[in-house]
Formats: structure tokens, sequence, C-alpha cells
């Protein structure tokens, strides 16, 4: 069973996250419970330290803060992360991905969370062209150019970078900072989208492994 934690601002929100998630997850309700809630980190972090959670659905900010704030205070590996936010351009988005998350969810409908929380657990993830531009520059990359990227063979360019991305992640990130729709790269890369979702997923584990490589995480008890 699926164990699922929740970290809202508000008891409003606490509820419409459960029944978005009893009403459009993707297993059913019986296959999932809700370990715990709060509205604020700290309130919630023995308790995820404890007996953590399966799959952590949160907000950015809290009561008491960035939601980012516990994420760098949890013990690794973490829980899958999927984050919570009525806007992709937020510049908490990046932060709190590179902390940790997995993934994130835009609050228009409650059919998004459903389909969000199963593609995370396949490993999967999306994308905007903003966090994409955002993750070349953390990387230290120029966005390649389109012709090549276009290409299929360019989807297939597994050789590694001195950056410490492949080439054909360094297409993917330019393709998705154009603008272009994950159904569009996989058209053009004859790929599934599903495939398109588990390469962003990797893109943001290898944005983790920056961050701990940059500034290693210490688990704490404040």
């Amino acid at each position: 069973m699926l164990s699922v934690y929740l970290l809202r601002r508000n008891q409003q929100a606490l509820l419409r996250t459960r029944e978005a998630l009893c009403t459009h997850a993707v297993a059913p309700q019986a296959s999932w419970r809700c370990s715990g809630s709060s509205e604020q980190w700290r309130a919630a972090l023995d308790a995820l330290m404890r007996e953590p959670p399966d799959l952590l659905v949160c907000d950015l900010r809290l009561l008491d803060g960035p939601v980012r704030a516990l994420l760098q205070r949890l013990p690794r590996p973490l829980p899958r992360v999927l984050l919570l936010t009525p806007m992709v351009d937020d510049p908490e988005l990046f932060a709190t991905l590179a902390s940790g998350a997995h993934g994130y969810c835009l609050e228009r409908d409650p059919a998004a969370l459903g389909k969000a929380v199963g593609g995370l657990l396949a490993q999967r993830a999306c994308i905007s062209p903003a966090l994409s531009r955002q993750l070349l520059q953390a990387f230290g990359m120029p966005r390649s150019e389109l012709h090549q990227a276009h290409c299929v063979a360019a989807c297939h360019d597994h050789r590694p970078t001195d950056a410490g991305l492949s080439v054909a992640q360094q297409h993917l990130l330019s393709l998705f900072s154009h603008g272009l729709l994950d159904k569009e790269i996989a058209q053009r890369w004859q790929l599934g989208v599903d495939e398109i979702g588990r390469r962003v997923g990797e893109l943001y584990a290898a944005l983790h492994r920056r961050s701990e490589r940059l500034s290693p995480l210490q688990p704490s008890a404040a």
C-alpha cells in the first residue's frame, strides 16, 4: 500500500488534495493511505524521519517557510517528492527541485494530480521551457542548435560531456527550452511520450547529484 504524506499551506488545500487523490488517483483508493499531514514542515520533520512515506506531496512554501528547508534536513534517499505549484515560473520551484524534489504538478485541475503521481511513481516527470533553461545554465551548457537536436540520432547520442550530462540530455533540454512539448519531441525522436518523461526524471536525478556534490547535505534533527 502506497503511503502518502501531505504538506499543504492550509486546511482547505489539504482537504482538496485528499479528495483529488481519492477521486483521481491512478491506483484505487484502497491502494494508498495518508500517513500524515501538516501545514508546517517543522511539525512534520520528526514523523517523516521516523516513518518515511513512499510519497511526499507538498507546496513550495508552508506556514513556516519553504519546503526545501525540510528536504535539506531529511536523510537520503528521500521519498518521492511531488511539488504542487500554481505557477511554473515561481523562482522557488527550481531551487526545490535542486534540493531533491522529483517533479511538480500545476494546480489546474484535480485530475492532474493523479496523473502526476502515477508518472512520478514510474520515474517520469515533466519540465517547462523555463526550468529547461535553468538546468542548462546550472550545468554550464549552451542550447543545442535546433537542426541538431531535432534529428532522430540526437536521442541516441549518449556520449558524456564535461558538464556531467550526456549530449542527448543536452539536446532534450534544448528542445524543451525552445518550447516544444513532450509529444512533439517524442514524435521527432520516434520515442514514446513515457520515454521522454523518464528521461526528464533522469535529468532531475542528475541535478540532485550535482547539488549534493556542490553542497553535501547533512541530516539534521533541527
